[in-house]
């Protein structure tokens, strides 16, 4: 399904396929759990690196997407 509505829409989504879970943990491992940060996330696409985000983040974060 999300591959059909990728293709139908590629020039609005630019993807093919959704981001694996290989790649979220990667891209949300720098974050320390226990800082007060602030996070721009661009491109928030269907959410599963914005999920991420919010399970490594506190509650004093800011994620701005």
């Amino acid at each position: 399904m999300f591959t059909l509505e990728a293709i139908k829409t590629i020039k609005n989504s630019g993807t093919v396929a959704p981001s694996s879970k290989f790649l979220v943990k990667k891209m949300t491992n720098p974050i320390d759990d226990n800082d007060n940060v602030v996070i721009v996330e661009f491109g928030t696409g269907n959410g599963v690196i914005t999920e991420g985000i919010l399970d490594k983040i506190t509650a004093k974060s800011q994620l701005l997407s």
